[in-house]
C-alpha cells in the first residue's frame, strides 16, 4: 500500500543518513525525510528535521526553504511561540533569498497570535517599505497582508483601524467577513469598539454558515452573550428561537435567563447557567428581599467563582456579605468577603470590601473592629 511504500522510504532514507551524517548530501537526505513524514501525517518529525538541517548546516542553500516550511508547520500547529523564533531565523539570514518577504508577513501574524501587536506592525511596515504592494500585486496577497495588519492592530488595541482593513479585504473579494479566520477577530473588534449589537448579528449569521451542532451553538452563544450586553431582548428571543431549531437551546437557557432577569422579567422554571448567572439570580433575589434564597444561589456562584472576572468577583463578594449578614449575622457576612479577598488584585477593589466590613461593624457597635477593618485588616 502507499502508506507501507512511505514507511519503507523512511527506514530507507533514515539509514542512508547514518551512511552520511555529514556532507553535501545530508541537507537533501533531511529535506527528503521531512518530506515523507509530512505526508505520513508525522508534521512533528518533520519539522525537527527541517530545523536540525538549518542548524546543522547552515551553508546549505535548501536553509531559507526549510525554515519557511518549519514556520509553516508550527504554525498549522498553534505553536506560535516556535514558529515566531523560527521565522525570526529565516528573516534574520545574512543573505537574500525569495522567502524573506513571506517570511515577514508569517512572523507579524505570529505576533498577532501572541498578542504583541505593536511588534507586529513594526514587522509589516518594514515588509511594506521593501516590497511595497503594487496595483499589479495578486488580491489574494493584498488581503492577506490587510488581514495580518489588521490582526495586529486589533492587539495593539486599535479595533476600530482594524475594522477598516477587514472591510477592504472583504471588498477585495477574498478573505470577507465568514472566513474561519477574519470572522472571529471581526467580531472581536466589533465588540471592542462598542458594537456589541452588530457583533451580536455577526455570530447569528455565522451560526447559519458553520456546520455541526457544537460550532452552532458555541455561535449562538456568543450572539446570545453580545445581545444581552446590547440590551436587545428581542434579538435574544429570536436567538433562542433559532437555537430551538438546531436543538441547542439549552445551552442558551442561562443567558435568556440573565436577559429576563436583568429586565425585571419572569423567569419561572427557567434555570441560570454558571457563575455569572446565578449572581444574577442571587442580586435578583437579594433586591426582592428573598434572603435564603439569594444565599444559595450566590453560595452556589462561589463554587464557580474561578471562573467569573475581576469585577464579578467584587460583586460576588458584595452580595454574599449583604446575604450572609441578613440570613447569619455580621460575623458570618465578613468572613465570607474575607475569604474572596485574594482574588481581588486591585487595591480600590478590596477598599471596597474593607468599607464594606466596617460599615456593618459600625452597625452593630463593634467600634475596635471597624477602625481595624478601615485599616485594611479583616
Amino acid at each position: 500500500s502507499h502508506q507501507e511504500l512511505l514507511e519503507r522510504s523512511r527506514r530507507n532514507l533514515v539509514s542512508t543518513f547514518s551512511a552520511f551524517p555529514n556532507t553535501e548530501v545530508s541537507p537533501l537526505i533531511l529535506q527528503a525525510m521531512a518530506r515523507v513524514e509530512e505526508k505520513l501525517g508525522l508534521d512533528d518529525a518533520a519539522e525537527s528535521h527541517l530545523r536540525q538541517l538549518a542548524q546543522d548546516f547552515p551553508t546549505s542553500e535548501l536553509v531559507p526553504s526549510a525554515l519557511s516550511h518549519a514556520g509553516h508547520l508550527l504554525q498549522q500547529a498553534r505553536r506560535w511561540d516556535e514558529a515566531k523564533q523560527v521565522l525570526s531565523q529565516l528573516c534574520n539570514l545574512p543573505y537574500a533569498h525569495d522567502f524573506y518577504p513571506n517570511g515577514l508577513l508569517e512572523l507579524a501574524r505570529c505576533h498577532a497570535q501572541l498578542g504583541e501587536g505593536r511588534q507586529g506592525l513594526r514587522i509589516l511596515d518594514a515588509l511594506t517599505a521593501i516590497w511595497p504592494l503594487e496595483e499589479t500585486t495578486a488580491t489574494s496577497e493584498q488581503a492577506e497582508r490587510l488581514f495580518v495588519r489588521a490582526a495586529c492592530l486589533f492587539e495593539a488595541g486599535e479595533a476600530g483601524k482594524s475594522l477598516v482593513l477587514l472591510d477592504k479585504c472583504n471588498a477585495l473579494g477574498h478573505r470577507g467577513d465568514l472566513d474561519p479566520q477574519v470572522f472571529p477577530l471581526r467580531a472581536r473588534a466589533l465588540e471592542a469598539v462598542g458594537r456589541p449589537a452588530d457583533a451580536s448579528v455577526a455570530w447569528l449569521a455565522r451560526s447559519r454558515t458553520v456546520v455541526g451542532k457544537e460550532l452552532q451553538g458555541n455561535a449562538l452563544v456568543e450572539a446570545a452573550r453580545l445581545a444581552l450586553v446590547a440590551n436587545d431582548q428581542l434579538a435574544l428571543d429570536l436567538i433562542y428561537a433559532r437555537g430551538v431549531e438546531i436543538g441547542v437551546e439549552e445551552s442558551l437557557e442561562g443567558l435568556r435567563f440573565e436577559a429576563r432577569a436583568t429586565l425585571g422579567l419572569n423567569t419561572n422554571g427557567m434555570k441560570p447557567n454558571g457563575p455569572t448567572g446565578l449572581l444574577l439570580l442571587g442580586k435578583v433575589h437579594l433586591d426582592a428581599g428573598r434572603n435564603e434564597q439569594a444565599l444559595s444561589s450566590l453560595l452556589a456562584a462561589k463554587a464557580l467563582r474561578e471562573e467569573l472576572n475581576e469585577s464579578d468577583n467584587l460583586q460576588l463578594n458584595i452580595l454574599l456579605g449583604r446575604a450572609s449578614h441578613k440570613v447569619d449575622g455580621v460575623d458570618s457576612a465578613v468572613a465570607e468577603m474575607r475569604e474572596g479577598l485574594s482574588l481581588l488584585s486591585k487595591r480600590g477593589d478590596r477598599t471596597q470590601i474593607y468599607l464594606f466590613a466596617a460599615e456593618l461593624y459600625e452597625g452593630v457597635g463593634r467600634y475596635e473592629d471597624a477602625i481595624a477593618a478601615y485599616e485594611g485588616q479583616l
